[in-house]
């Protein structure tokens, strides 16, 4: 059982079936399922969790900004010169690799392009973590949080080369990192659980028959 919303495998928490019309509220005129429910499963996973990737990007980059002004002066010198944007890095990494060389406006436009592609990426698993393995809506988006801050930002960016190591950020470095991907994940569930809702997608977010 979802732990959203209520519902289970059989039909709603008031005792309708799948098979009994439903009605909208006024309670004037039965609602077809097909009309509730356009598309459900993978095809809602991928698309609505896109879109609330690409708005949880935005939204850590707000994020990541603000807590970046809020530091002191000694604090911002502490932390060790970087690109500015993590893509932006690994996109020069890249070029060096391939013995490329393009011009600034087209690095700037291909980091760009990375860095929204990956929030996009990242925004499916939500429903993946909701549908097969039941997270409630908060414990999805922590769980994109913490697997960004710890797969991507301490392991991945420092193994690859597209951040100094660990140890060259101060504590502080590292929890702004963290609050940026658990706002991204926040975002992500805000915005996927209101476009399941709206699209009437509920059944992609209830768990599979084989999950726990």
């Amino acid at each position: 059982m979802s732990a959203h919303g209520g519902l289970n495998r059989g039909g709603s928490s008031s005792g309708t079936t799948d098979d009994e019309p439903r009605y909208h509220a006024s309670g004037l005129q039965p609602v077809e399922r097909s009309n509730l429910e356009p598309f459900s499963g993978l095809a809602a996973d991928l698309i609505i969790g896109a879109a609330a990737g690409c708005v949880g990007t935005w939204v850590t980059d707000q994020v990541q900004y603000q807590l970046w002004r809020a530091a002191s002066p000694s604090a911002q010198r502490r932390e060790p010169a970087n690109e500015k944007s993590t893509a932006r890095s690994l996109v020069r990494l890249l070029c060096h690799l391939l013995d490329l060389s393009p011009d600034q406006r087209r690095l700037e436009t291909v980091s760009e392009i990375m860095h929204q592609g990956f929030g996009l990426g990242w925004g499916p698993l939500y429903g993946f973590l909701r549908r097969k393995l039941g997270l409630h809506p908060v414990s999805a988006g922590l769980c994109i949080g913490a697997l960004l801050t710890v797969l991507v930002d301490e392991v991945a960016h420092p193994q690859l080369g597209v951040t100094p190591p660990n140890s060259a950020y101060p504590v502080a470095g590292h929890l702004r990192r963290l609050l940026g991907q658990l706002a991204y994940g926040a975002s992500v569930a805000f915005v996927a659980e209101g476009l399941y809702e709206a699209m009437g997608s509920s059944e992609s977010r209830k768990p599979s028959a084989g999950s726990a």
